[in-house]
């Protein structure tokens, strides 16, 4: 692919959405930046080192600087040779801060995520999981739910010809256990015995919902699909849930 401005692809830090764009100002080294990665950091302090802050090292063993080759004679001699190179210790913070480096610092106040208020700021939790070395053998993670039944399914019930059926639940019995309607049977010859498959999804289920409706007893839900007859509804979603407490190790705790 040739670079071209039409091919420039970037990650928004906003929203974690790799775009497209046609306009590109590149900023490698961070320098617009109010705050540095640290391999950034550590470039931009290249250099940025007094005199004053140099001491000479306590015992100064000499050293044999290399020679120049030697110089043609055809060509002319350079006005001036430097005898040897001049040391300078490279930055990378593994010594003392210079005096003036620290006076500096001083005056800054203390550099922020560079990535913070973006979708790359670092997570507080991976990061504890990662400086004390936690893994899956150290925790296990579980579910507090209000109630021992698993998250929520949807069901479609057939509304059309409804009064020839005579069943104001549609054919659904239930039975209650501390205040929640357990679907049991089905009734032959009703809209709910004509849900593809209800014996091995629906039998044993929590009905919660009848579309935005929440039902607590069969009068609730004769009365919730009586009014969605009545505004000639073609059909109504059931939301159901399955038991989630079983004869083995669940990892979830209910509070009732």
């Amino acid at each position: 692919m040739s670079a071209t401005d039409l091919n420039i692809q970037y990650i928004d830090l906003d929203s974690g959405v790799c775009k497209t764009s046609h306009h590109a100002s590149f900023d490698e080294a961070w320098y617009l930046q109010p705050s540095r990665p640290p391999a950034a950091q550590l470039l931009y302090n290249l250099g940025l080192v007094n005199e004053e802050d140099l001491s000479p090292p306590a015992a100064i063993t000499p050293v044999d600087v290399a020679s120049y080759p030697p110089l043609p004679k055809l060509c002319p001699a350079p006005l001036k040779l430097n005898t040897g190179a001049r040391q300078i210790p490279i930055p990378f913070c593994l010594t003392l801060t210079p005096p003036s480096l620290a006076a500096a610092a001083a005056k800054v106040a203390t550099p922020s995520d560079p990535y913070a208020d973006t979708t790359l700021q670092s997570n507080p939790d991976a990061l504890v999981v990662d400086k004390y070395g936690i893994t899956k053998k150290d925790i296990t993670q579980i579910y507090v739910s209000s109630h021992p039944y698993c998250e929520a399914f949807e069901d479609e019930m057939d509304l059309r010809c409804f009064y020839h059926y005579n069943k104001p639940t549609g054919g659904m019995k239930f039975k209650s256990v501390n205040g929640r309607l357990i679907l049991e049977h089905m009734e032959p010859s009703s809209p709910g015995n004509r849900i593809h498959r209800w014996r091995g999804r629906l039998q044993g289920t929590w009905l919660r919902q009848i579309n935005d409706t929440v039902v607590k007893s069969p009068s609730d839900v004769a009365m919730a699909i009586a009014a969605l007859v009545a505004w000639r509804e073609k059909s109504c979603t059931l939301v159901f849930s399955h038991p989630a407490i079983k004869h083995d190790l669940t990892n979830l705790t209910s509070t009732s």
